[in-house]
Parts: C-alpha cells; structure tokens; sequence
C-alpha cells in the first residue's frame, strides 16, 4: 500500500508541517506559510479539497514516481488506485460516467411515463424503480466527485437500494399485483436484509468486501430471474419482444466481470469500476424499451380479461 510507504509519510509530514497549521506544532515564529489557501482555485474550494488533502494529493503522486523509478507495481493509496484529478473532481471519469447514467434513466423515465397510462398495474412499480435507480446515480456522481465518509457510505447504500428494488420489481412482475400481499410479501424480507446491512455497514465494520458480495449476490438472482422469465413466461408474446430484457440482462452478467477485476487505471483516468458506469448507461436505452413494452402488455391483457397477470 502507497500510503503505508516510508517515503510517503516522509513527504505528508514534510508537506503539513510546511503547509498545514492545523496538523503540527510549531513555535510562534515558524507558522506554516498559508499561500496555498490564497492561490487555491474557487472550484478546488468548492470540492472541499483542504491543506493536508492537498498534501496526500501530491505525496500520492510523487511517491508513484518513487515506485515507477524503481520497478514497482503502482501502489493503491487509502484502498484506491491514483487518479489524476480534474477541476477538483477526484475520480473524473467514473463521476462523469454515473451522470450519464442518471440522464438515461432520466430520459427514458419520461417516455415511460408518456408512452405508460397510470391506469398500468406496473406503472408506479417502474416509476418507482427509475427515481431509485436516478437518485443512485446521483450519490454515485457525488462519492465519486470527492470521497468522504458520508459520500461514501450513500454510494454503497443507494447502489444497494437500486440492485434490490430492482430484484422486488422482478418479484412483483413474476407473482402478480392482484393483491395487498403481493406486493407486502415481498418487501418485507427485503427490506429487512437492507435495514441489517445499511447497519452493519455504519456501526459494525466498513467491510468492501461483503458489499460486494451482497450486491453482486442479488444481482445474479435478478439475472437469472428475468432470464427466466424471457424463456418460460412469454405470455403468447413473440422472443423479438422479449429481446430487449434478454440483451438487457446478459449485457450486465457481461460487464458485471468489469466489477470484479481490479488493475491500475489506464492513464490513471479509466479503471475497471468507471468502465463499468461506461458500459452500463447505453443498457438503460434497450432495458425501459421492455419496461414500457411490457408494462403496455399488461395494461393490454388486463383490459381484456379483467385480471392481472
């Protein structure tokens, strides 16, 4: 680990004690000199980019050139690769990247709720799925804009909420919404796991690893489940109209190996997670194409026999 390098606690020591009032001691007479908070540009300030952040920034990359001189693989610093940083935006191409994604799921929520008539079974279900999804995105865009604890903590939280409601809308769509039940018997246990882990996460242990685990874990279930769904459930529909959902589905197994793997980012912008966001935004385009297919379909069958599927 960088950070847990001689070199670079030299340099963070070396860099708050000339920079950084608050992070040493010093005599009257030998206060830290301040310029750097004078010449900080205003966006920097907006980011909240502090004096000994600044110092970690710099020690970071200088101590990167100290590994490169010598050989080393390029060290992680505080369990994150180094990025180059752009207009105080720490991690500019996955930030950007979660922004596109919530313009999609913006955009086609809207011809969803053109395209959808209220009186759908499943139009407050898909509704309720794309503000979740956009309001994941947006902590997404924000944790990974600058990285804070609290940032941090609603990136994990939100992203959870998403791969789950998502799952509960699957459990919904498979079981009907014909009645009270239907729609509460599937909540519950959910949201149960959710409220645990959200608490273990915050007062028990911070542990990557089994956030991982539960979202990838949830992620195949819905997987499979749609996947599923497409070949056994097609309702008299054709597989053309199904499509969509299948592409939708395995063009996310595909790319959830992106979530997996784990390597220095490319030009120290693009790692496995910001292609992850990449790869992930043009698949809302073809995934509400079959929400609101089938979301018709359904207002179509109930219409017609007076029953929910």
């Amino acid at each position: 680990m960088g950070d847990r390098s001689n070199y670079f606690r030299t340099c963070l020591l070396q860099c708050s004690q000339a920079n950084c009032p608050s992070s040493a001691f010093f005599v009257e007479n030998d206060l830290p000199d301040a310029s750097w908070a004078r010449q900080q540009p205003w966006y920097m300030k907006a980011f909240l980019w502090e004096c000994e952040d600044e110092c970690k920034y710099n020690c970071m990359w200088d101590t990167v050139d100290r590994f490169r001189e010598n050989n080393y693989s390029i060290p992680q610093f505080y369990g994150k690769w180094p990025f180059v940083r752009l207009f105080g935006i720490q991690e500019p191409a996955s930030a950007i990247f979660s922004i596109l994604n919530g313009i999609a799921h913006f955009y086609m929520l809207q011809k969803f709720l053109r395209a959808v008539p209220k009186e759908a079974p499943t139009f407050y279900l898909w509704r309720t799925y794309a503000m979740v999804s956009i309001n994941a995105w947006f902590w997404s865009s924000v944790f990974h804009t600058r990285d804070f604890p609290f940032t941090e903590k609603m990136d994990y939280f939100c992203a959870l909420a998403a791969v789950l409601f998502s799952f509960y809308a699957f459990l919904i769509r498979l079981i009907g919404y014909d009645r009270t039940w239907k729609w509460t018997a599937p909540a519950l246990p959910l949201l149960i796991f959710y409220t645990y882990h959200c608490y273990y996460l915050t007062f028990v242990r911070f542990d990557y690893g089994y956030n991982m685990v539960a979202n990838v874990s949830v992620g195949v279930l819905n997987s499979i489940g749609w996947l599923v769904f497409c070949a056994v459930r097609r309702e008299g529909r054709s597989w053309k109209e199904l499509m969509p959902c299948a592409v939708s589905v395995l063009m996310v197994d595909c790319l959830m190996v992106l979530e997996l793997l784990d390597f220095p980012p490319l030009f120290f912008t693009f790692d496995a997670h910001s292609l992850w966001h990449l790869g992930t935004a043009p698949i809302a385009f073809l995934w509400y194409r079959f929400l609101i297919e089938d979301s018709l379909h359904v207002h179509r069958q109930e219409r017609k026999t007076g029953k929910f599927l």
